[in-house]
């Protein structure tokens, strides 16, 4: 999943905390693999690898993460964002790895189906 969004300077503010909540709830968000984020104000990115589709929907739109739905609430009532997109990848390949190991379990290119 990558994130990529231009901020409100004005919005700033009520962005940070609300976005520091979903960030915690991400940490913990089963089925996270790897997860990272970039800022240059007012440019933000964030990208994410998940074990599935579904461990991805819970988290973003899931009824356990409250503090992603609050922020996805906040943002649709009043933006964040001047520009915002969110967009989903499916993986094609795997080569590489994370802290020595790829990340990706050997069953994930059957499940792409």
């Amino acid at each position: 999943m990558l994130t990529l969004a231009k901020t409100r300077w004005l919005r700033h503010p009520e962005f940070l905390p609300t976005s520091a909540k979903a960030e915690g709830s991400l940490l913990q968000a089963p089925g996270r693999i790897w997860s990272s984020a970039l800022a240059r104000p007012p440019f933000l990115a964030t990208c994410s690898l998940w074990e599935s589709v579904d461990a991805l929907s819970e988290y973003a739109y899931g009824s356990t993460n409250a503090a992603h739905s609050d922020a996805m609430a906040v943002n649709r009532e009043k933006p964040f964002h001047h520009q915002q997109v969110f967009i989903r990848f499916r993986p094609y390949d795997s080569v590489g790895h994370l802290d020595g190991k790829n990340p990706l379990p050997e069953s994930w290119m059957t499940k792409a189906g």
